[in-house]
Parts: C-alpha cells; sequence; structure tokens
C-alpha cells in the first residue's frame, strides 16, 4: 500500500492540483465533495477493506461546471486509484485515460501517462514517460520537483528490472547487486550509465563480441539496454573497480 500512498502524494503534488482554489464561488458542499474524494484515495493506501471504498463523492465532484481541466484530471485520477482498489480495472483504466487527456501540456501528459503506467503496473512505459518529464521544463525550475520525478523513474526502473527473468538481467553472472564474485566476470555496480549502455550496443550490432553476452544483448530492445544501464549505474560498487 505504499506505492499506492506515494502515487496519491506525488500525482497531487507534481501536478499543482489545487482542488479547492477551483471551486472560486462554488458551494462548499461540492468543495466537499473534492476532499471526500481524496479521502477515499488515503483509505485505499491505508489498506481499506475495497467493499468500503466508494466512488460517489469522486463522481459528484466532477459535477461541478467550474471545475478546471487540471483540477477534473485529479478527481479523475483518484477515481481510478479507488476503481483499481475495487478490482474494477476496466473502470479505473477509463478514469486514467480521461485524466490524462485534460493534461493540457506534453509535459504534465507525460506525467499523467507514466503516473498511469505505474498504477496499472506497466512500469516500462512509466520509465519511459518519467524519464521524458525530466528533459522538460516541467522540472527545470525546482530541484526539489527535478529530485521527486527521478526517484520515481528510480522506483520504475528496479520495478522493472525486477519483473524481467533473471537469465536476461545480467544478474546470474554479475550478481544481484551488479557486484561479481567471480573475477573472469566484471563487476557492473557502479559504472557510468554511458559505458554501460554503449558496451551493450556493441553487443547488440556485433562490433563486440561474447557468447553469452551477445547472446543476451542481442535479446535486448533498446529501451530495455538504457534501463539495464542506469540500474547498475545506480548501484554501489567496489571502491576498487577494474574497467574493462
Amino acid at each position: 500500500m505504499g506505492k499506492v500512498a506515494a502515487a496519491i502524494t506525488f500525482f497531487g503534488a507534481l501536478m499543482t492540483f489545487t482542488v479547492g482554489i477551483a471551486f472560486g464561488a462554488q458551494e462548499v458542499y461540492e468543495e466537499h465533495n473534492a476532499n471526500l474524494c481524496f479521502d477515499e484515495t488515503v483509505k485505499v493506501a491505508t489498506g481499506a477493506d475495497p467493499e468500503s471504498l466508494s466512488t460517489f463523492r469522486c463522481t459528484q465532484a466532477l459535477r461541478v461546471e467550474l471545475l478546471g481541466r487540471e483540477n477534473e484530471s485529479a478527481i479523475l485520477f483518484n477515481r481510478g486509484i479507488i476503481q483499481r482498489a475495487k478490482g474494477d480495472l476496466v473502470g479505473a483504466r477509463a478514469s486514467f485515460e480521461k485524466a490524462v487527456r485534460l493534461s493540457r501540456t506534453v509535459d504534465r501528459r507525460n506525467l499523467a501517462l507514466a503516473e498511469v503506467a505505474r498504477e496499472l503496473g506497466d512500469y516500462r512505459v512509466a520509465a519511459r514517460h518519467y524519464e521524458l518529464v525530466t528533459r522538460s521544463d516541467l522540472v527545470a525550475a525546482s530541484e526539489g520537483l527535478r529530485a521527486a520525478v527521478f526517484a520515481r523513474l528510480e522506483d520504475a526502473d528496479t520495478a522493472y528490472f525486477a519483473g524481467i527473468d533473471a537469465t536476461r538481467a545480467c544478474v546470474t553472472c554479475h550478481g544481484a547487486n551488479g557486484i561479481s564474485d567471480n573475477p573472469e566476470i566484471p563487476t557492473l555496480a557502479g559504472r557510468t550509465e554511458d559505458r554501460l549502455e554503449h558496451a551493450l550496443h556493441q553487443y547488440m550490432s556485433g562490433a563486440r563480441y561474447n557468447a553469452l553476452m551477445t547472446s543476451q544483448a542481442q535479446q535486448m530492445s533498446d529501451e530495455e539496454a538504457a534501463v539495464f544501464a542506469r540500474y547498475f549505474a545506480r548501484l554501489d560498487g567496489p571502491e576498487t573497480t577494474s574497467v574493462n
């Protein structure tokens, strides 16, 4: 449930959705519905019984005429989280897709797509969209925001990597932590991302050959190679690691 809590907090903070502001002169009761909708997502995060959850307040909040695109998108996303927790994946996907369509800029759209993919467990897609956000103007003005997006990218990469067959994920030979206990097999942890990705592309193209590595690398896509390189580059390597 920690991931759900993080998703709620992250999406709300990074998308800068301030639901209360959008209502202006709208009745307090209508704003109350939006707040209760958010409260339902908090229940999801704390492990509430799915049978006790309801999307009623979210739906009521969406009926406010002057809601605004961004706030409507946030409420739809919250409704999607609740629907997913209740097992309604069809409804959740529909809510998420509507939330994404309402994202006004490309940067916010990529962020919404990343969060949707993460909620649905598609970490490869999530990582791709988070990476686009890290290069965008959305995070340029705030170091805290930039760090948060990079942390989400790291989480998505790690989750994606963990779901790949170990024989394709290099850990069988190079070690789960990227530190090899075989002197004939190089340690990957702590090497630069560019160098790791370059080496994989050399094996993929045939410019560099090793029977096992070439076989493994040629099963990878360019996107997978980038994920592997980022993953191992982030791991702490031994203080004395020879670079081959």
